[in-house]
């Protein structure tokens, strides 16, 4: 809680403190430290937004590759252009994380409705309780053209790479039971000399960010060893076989 202040304080600031300001505005170092100011707010605004507008030049559905042979040491890569969403001051990880499969998959949706749809407040998170109890397969399935494939358990890499490397590719959704919990979105996978990554989305990048230190929150490359260190619910939404 902060101090109370009346008007007074707040308007007439200390008359030394006033002098000093002056002095330090009218000075080189004062003009200097504005610039500087600046620059880091500029710095802390990029990383922030994090996405370049070109990454989102794309259409939801399609996918990046990179085979062996290609210039530079990665021997397999592949990246599904899944849009990219951020959750700003909610709790609603696992809905952004719907929503962004979702559209990729031509849907529509908002993680606002997923909430309402569930009557969820913004900050009331999707538990494991309400994915046990089928409430993702309850909602999708106002589609009839989609399915939920739901398995618990952080499976193996090539489990991930094989929904990449699908016929009709599909990223995963993966939610960790336990502390932390959160939710992401795998998107993408890279095999470099013999190490295993994973491209995912954070829908806050409190794990991207804050644990892996990736400096992203879309398309954040994250290790293997990195990202098996957690218990994940793993969720697929599919197009079902005409």
């Amino acid at each position: 809680m902060g101090r109370n202040l009346s008007a007074e304080s707040l308007n007439s600031p200390p008359l030394a403190d006033l002098q000093s300001r002056q002095r330090l505005a009218t000075s080189g170092m004062g003009r200097w430290l504005l610039g500087l100011g600046v620059i880091f707010a500029l710095l802390a605004t990029a990383s922030y937004l994090n996405v370049s507008s070109s990454q989102f030049d794309f259409v939801a559905g399609s996918s990046i590759e990179n085979e062996a042979g290609a210039p530079g040491k990665t021997s397999a890569e592949k990246v599904l252009r899944v849009p990219y969403l951020n959750q700003g001051l909610t709790n609603w990880c696992y809905h952004y994380a719907l929503s962004m499969v979702l559209q990729y998959n031509g849907k529509n949706v908002t993680a606002r409705q997923i909430g309402e749809a569930h009557n969820h407040g913004p900050q009331r998170a999707m538990s494991l309780l309400d994915l046990i109890l089928g409430w993702v397969n309850a909602y999708v399935a106002q589609w009839p053209e989609l399915s939920v494939e739901q398995r618990l358990g952080t499976g193996t890499f090539e489990y991930y790479k094989s929904q990449i490397d699908a016929s009709v590719p599909e990223p995963v959704i993966v939610s960790s039971y336990g502390l932390p919990g959160h939710t992401l979105v795998v998107v993408g996978y890279a095999i470099e000399d013999d190490e295993f990554y994973l491209y995912v989305h954070d829908p806050s990048g409190f794990l991207t960010e804050s644990t892996w230190k990736t400096g992203r929150k879309a398309f954040a490359k994250v290790s293997w060893e990195q990202f098996s260190r957690f218990n994940w619910v793993r969720l697929v939404v599919r197009q079902k076989a005409a």
